[in-house]
C-alpha cells in the first residue's frame, strides 16, 4: 500500500526542539536524578550516552563540572533527536563528546572498552532489545557500570489513545507510535537485563513531573508526534484534527488520568511520568 504524502494543515514541524518540548525537558530531570547512582566521574572516564537522543545525560554529565580528560561518546539512531544534539555540540566545541549516529543494537566499540554506560529510553520499544543489551554489557569494562532505563508510566498515552478511537473509530488501527507506547511493563526492564546476562543489577524507580500553563499547545504537539497512521496522514485527518486535539486537552483536564494533576491556585497542569532503572555493574 502506498504512504499518503498528505500534511494536515495543523501538523507542527517535528523536529528535536519539538521532542523536548513535549517532554518538557523530563528527561534531563530524570538524568540529572540517575546520576548520582553511577560511579564517581574522573579524569580517566569514558562515559557512553547510548540511545542519547537530544543529548539529556550529556548535558548533565557536563553540567556536573567533570575533571578535565572525561570522553563522552554519544549514540542513537533516532535522526531527529540526534540532529538536534549535533546542533547543540556545534555550539559548544568545548565539550568533551564524539557524537555517532549509531543504532543500540549494533555498537561497534571494542570489548572492555567502556567504564560507565547509560541507556536513556531507548529499549523500551527496541525490536532487538536484549541484543542491544548484551551490546552495552560486552563494551563495558571490568569493574564498569552499566544503567538502562525504560518508562512504565506515561499518563497521555490513554488521552491520545482515545482521541484516535474516538475521531477515527473504535476499528481503526493504532498509529504506531501510540501502539508501542501502550504497554507501560514494570518487568521489561527486568527481562531485558537477565536475558542479556547483566550481574550485579539493582533496580530503582525514579519520577519527573512534566508541567505547561497549558496543554493546548501541547496536545497538539503530542498528536502530531503519536498521531499519525501507518499509511500516513490524510484530508480526514486535518478534518478531525480539532476534534481529536480537543478530546486529548478535555482527557487531560478531567483529572481522571492517574499522574495528571491540575493545580488550580496557580494554573499549572502537571503530569508525572515514571521510570524504572536497571544498574549493574560487571
Amino acid at each position: 500500500m502506498s504512504r499518503s504524502m498528505f500534511i494536515p494543515k495543523q501538523l507542527p514541524k517535528i523536529t528535536g526542539e519539538t521532542l523536548q518540548k513535549l517532554t518538557d525537558n523530563v528527561t534531563n530531570a530524570l538524568a540529572g536524578d540517575i546520576l548520582p547512582h553511577l560511579p564517581e566521574l574522573t579524569s580517566t572516564t569514558i562515559f557512553h550516552d547510548n540511545g542519547c537522543g537530544s543529548g539529556s545525560m550529556t548535558e548533565e554529565v557536563i553540567a556536573s563540572d567533570p575533571p578535565t580528560g572525561l570522553k563522552i561518546i554519544a549514540t542513537d539512531n533516532n535522526t531527529t533527536l540526534f540532529r538536534h544534539l549535533k546542533s547543540k555540540l556545534a555550539k559548544h566545541g568545548d565539550w568533551p563528546v564524539m557524537a555517532s549516529e549509531v543504532d543500540p543494537a549494533e555498537l561497534y566499540f571494542p570489548d572492555e572498552s567502556i567504564d560507565i554506560s547509560y541507556t536513556g529510553f531507548a529499549l523500551d520499544n527496541h525490536p532487538d532489545a536484549i541484543g542491544a543489551a548484551k551490546h552495552i554489557w560486552r563494551t563495558l569494562k571490568p569493574g564498569g557500570t552499566a544503567a538502562v532505563a525504560v518508562w512504565t508510566e506515561k499518563p497521555w498515552i490513554k488521552a491520545l489513545t482515545k482521541a484516535h478511537y474516538s475521531t477515527r473509530g473504535a476499528d481503526a488501527p493504532l498509529p504506531p507510535r501510540l501502539a508501542r507506547d501502550q504497554v507501560n511493563d514494570t518487568q521489561l526492564v527486568q527481562n531485558i537485563v537477565r536475558d542479556a546476562a547483566w550481574e550485579n543489577v539493582e533496580f530503582i524507580e525514579k519520577e519527573a513531573w512534566i508541567e505547561q500553563d497549558c496543554f493546548c499547545t501541547w496536545s497538539r504537539w503530542a498528536w502530531g508526534y503519536y498521531g499519525e497512521p501507518a499509511g500516513g496522514w490524510t484530508q480526514y485527518d486535518e478534518d478531525r484534527w480539532d476534534d481529536a486535539q480537543d478530546v486529548v486537552v478535555a482527557e487531560m483536564e478531567m483529572g481522571e488520568i492517574e499522574g495528571w494533576f491540575v493545580e488550580e491556585e496557580d494554573v499549572i497542569e502537571r503530569v508525572r511520568v515514571k521510570a524504572l532503572v536497571a544498574v549493574g555493574q560487571k
